[in-house]
């Protein structure tokens, strides 16, 4: 994930809950600032890569605003009036963005399937595909001369498969 954010991002959506992309910003020397999906940006976007946490981000609950914010049921699906305004930049950077990565994005997630079916033709779709599949390509060379075990100690290693992110 350290390669992936060392690229010159904007803006990341994720539907994650965790922090590992605010980890891996931090280890890759990347200056960011986290959105939990409830939260509004104070002024225009800044410098730093903002990081929107469309279902919620842990570290921001508090007793108040969890039920709001956390998308976790199908009940919460269809409470999602405190992240139009993010649904709405989101489609937005996808209309104008260059290259577009999901990440632990689902299928299940209609609102997002709403928004990411509005930007990208054929082309642009299949030309984002290759430059995501040489930016994986190279980082699976970089992990496959890594030392033998690294990567069993860390967990098991899944591929993508490209042809699923192509439009017909």
């Amino acid at each position: 994930m350290i390669d992936i954010v060392r690229f010159q991002w904007d803006r990341i959506y994720t539907t994650n809950y965790d922090n590992a992309i605010e980890r891996a910003l931090t280890q890759a020397n990347r200056p960011f600032k986290s959105f939990n999906n409830l939260e509004h940006r104070d002024g225009l976007p800044s410098k730093r890569t903002e990081i929107i946490h469309l279902h919620g981000c842990a570290e921001k609950w508090n007793n108040t605003n969890f039920t709001r914010s956390c998308i976790l049921s199908g009940d919460s699906y269809f409470n999602l009036d405190g992240i139009k305004h993010w649904l709405e930049e989101f489609r937005h950077d996808i209309e104008r963005a260059s290259i577009v990565l999901f990440v632990g994005f689902s299928t299940h997630d209609f609102h997002l399937n709403e928004v990411r079916g509005s930007g990208l033709d054929k082309e642009q779709s299949k030309e984002a595909n290759a430059k995501l599949q040489e930016l994986v390509t190279q980082a699976e060379k970089r992990i496959r001369d890594l030392e033998p075990g690294y990567q069993a100690r860390r967990g098991q290693q899944v591929m993508l498969e490209f042809s699923k992110f192509e439009r017909n």
